[in-house]
């Protein structure tokens, strides 16, 4: 049961790593070597078989954790989640074709504030909502 678990952390991991068009490899990466390398430290504290489980453990993280971002990178690229006419449709650049974006917050706030201060309808408030987090930031 727990190497299964390991599998499903690794698998969650690195296809949300696929889905995500801001690169958190760079984040990610050192974090599961630290993880690995901390059951590699203690090793020689556990039992044979419990060993065999943490090795195991270890080895279904990463091998699911390489396996889901495969999957999370086939679905951003060939649009997966997308609705079938949709995707005829969509020829766009890369980083518009993935599923996660980064919003910045501010332009949120910014948003909120003039809702707050009647500059903006609700209706209008959330079109504009809709527009920055479909689109993502334009840089």
């Amino acid at each position: 049961m727990t190497v299964f678990a390991f599998a499903c952390l690794g698998f969650l991991i690195g296809n949300l790593l696929g889905l995500s068009a801001e690169s958190a490899l760079s984040v990610v990466l050192p974090l599961l070597f630290a993880f690995g390398g901390g059951f590699i430290a203690f090793l020689h504290k556990l039992e044979p078989a419990d060993r065999r489980l943490a090795a195991g453990a270890v080895a279904a993280l990463a091998l699911s954790c390489l396996l889901g971002a495969y999957v999370g990178i086939a679905a951003s690229e060939y649009q997966l989640l997308t609705p079938g006419t949709d995707r005829a449709e969509s020829r766009a650049a890369v980083a518009e074709r993935k599923y996660l974006r980064t919003v910045d917050f501010d332009d949120v706030q910014t948003i909120d504030q003039r809702y707050k201060t009647n500059e903006l309808t609700a209706d209008r408030a959330y079109e504009e909502l809709y527009r920055l987090v479909s689109e993502g930031n334009a840089e």
